[in-house]
């Protein structure tokens, strides 16, 4: 199905892509130095350990003087993903030759569309399965921001819980590093939540408490200048999801899964119409030898692999909203 690259080409900006070779659990190696901490290793997924004399302290090759040895080092690795899954998905789709005849509006062409549509749709119910297959070790913890504002666990969203968010995150260890920063992130919520965000985006309110008073918004639309949202009815009622754009982070964190050959739908038409008396090709479309019918198959290869849960932040919006700073009177 040529236009099926085309379908899928914005999804490209929610998660990354690999082709995998079969069925099998797919693996992600690379060379990954840790210094070693307390984290749960449950917890770290398909991150490689480099250690050994080669290495720095801060996991750097060491300087090799002229004539000098090369040190060894050596390599463990853990589980090799959070949540991983590749499956073979289709339909079947019947009628017959009077029907195809008595089709004056052109049903029957637009077949092939519709089912390119029901295709793009398995890739995505791929991707939100792997999205919400976090649990409450990547969740949103309560804490507060440097000018005193609550963040409470599982807050419901707003910039200051997005921004608390974006830093906890970063604080993360893998392999006894901090995660950091990315340069870009998607943040999936339900639909009809766009509305809410741009306007708490875009306000500027003086609130005034106590006597004293502050100017307050208008910063977010520049701290949070690198968060695209992204409405989805899969996202729960009241929930929130953050995560890395693919190609924002050193390694990935989400993926499409396509199987080595069969990386777009498969669209066939059944062919069992028999021959012409004197030979002569028919068009499958002229229905069955048997019973004059017809059918459509489809055949979809969709899968979607997260790496590590700790690049993902979420909440369920039940910890309620922040509490701003009490100010107090000017003296």
């Amino acid at each position: 199905m040529p236009q099926y690259d085309k379908a899928v080409h914005e999804l490209g900006n929610w998660a990354g892509s690999r082709t995998v070779k079969d069925f099998r659990p797919t693996v992600l190696y690379s060379l990954y130095w840790g210094d070693g901490d307390n984290t749960d290793p449950d917890t770290e997924y398909n991150e490689s350990n480099l250690r050994g004399a080669g290495l720095g302290e801060h996991g750097e090759p060491l300087v090799i003087p002229e004539g000098g040895t090369f040190p060894m080092v050596s390599m463990t690795g853990g589980l090799e993903s959070f949540y991983q899954k590749l499956r073979k998905r289709g339909l079947r789709f019947d009628w017959t030759w009077e029907a195809q005849v008595n089709d004056t509006v052109g049903f029957f062409e637009q077949i092939p569309t519709e089912l390119l549509a029901v295709s793009v749709d398995g890739k995505i119910a791929e991707f939100f399965d792997a999205l919400l297959s976090v649990t409450a070790v990547s969740a949103l913890h309560a804490d507060t921001a440097p000018d005193g504002t609550q963040i409470p666990a599982n807050a419901q969203l707003s910039p200051e819980a997005v921004e608390q968010a974006i830093y906890e995150r970063g604080q993360r260890k893998i392999k006894g590093n901090k995660i950091g920063e990315a340069s870009s992130y998607n943040l999936f919520v339900p639909i009809g939540t766009k509305r809410f965000w741009d306007f708490q985006m875009a306000r500027t309110v003086l609130r005034a408490n106590d006597g004293g008073f502050v100017l307050d918004g208008g910063r977010y639309n520049t701290a949070l200048g690198n968060v695209t949202l992204v409405e989805h009815d899969r996202i729960p009622a009241g929930s929130w999801f953050l995560a890395p754009a693919p190609g924002s982070t050193r390694r990935p964190v989400l993926e499409f899964l396509k199987l080595r050959g069969y990386e777009t739908p498969e669209l066939r038409v059944q062919n069992l119409q028999g021959s012409y008396v004197g030979a002569g090709a028919i068009s499958p479309f002229e229905g069955s030898f048997e019973t004059d019918s017809l059918a459509y198959r489809l055949r979809n290869i969709d899968g979607a692999v997260l790496w590590a849960e700790l690049h993902i932040v979420h909440s369920d919006g039940t910890g309620g909203p922040i509490v701003r700073p009490t100010l107090t009177p000017a003296p």
